[in-house]
């Protein structure tokens, strides 16, 4: 699957993106943590890959549930790894991780 085949599953409307950052804001409120910081992690020059592939998955996630598709991290760290870059072999480890049993999140 090429980049572009999956990046065009996350194509949204103006209403769409906005339901999707308050799905992802909902989601992290749940962590304590302040939706300015949340916003700042994925703040990335146009082009650029964001910089915490955590929070990017997470923001991924959230957006598959606004387009009504499957938002297990599975589902999205699979689209990931098929992304490449630093991100797609980092989700790859995190995919292989998750498949054994472990929820931990290597680092970039």
């Amino acid at each position: 699957m090429s980049e572009r085949s999956v990046l065009a599953r996350y194509q949204l409307s103006e209403a769409e993106a906005f339901d999707a950052m308050r799905e992802f804001l909902l989601l992290h409120e749940e962590h304590d943590d302040k939706p300015v910081d949340l916003i700042l992690l994925l703040l990335r020059e146009p082009g650029d890959v964001p910089g915490d592939a955590a929070v990017w998955i997470d923001w991924l996630s959230c957006v598959r549930r606004v387009k009504g598709l499957d938002a297990t991290k599975e589902a999205v760290l699979e689209d990931a790894v098929a992304s490449g870059g630093w991100i797609g072999r980092s989700s790859a480890a995190y995919l292989a991780n998750l498949r054994a049993g472990s929820n931990d999140i290597p680092e970039r």
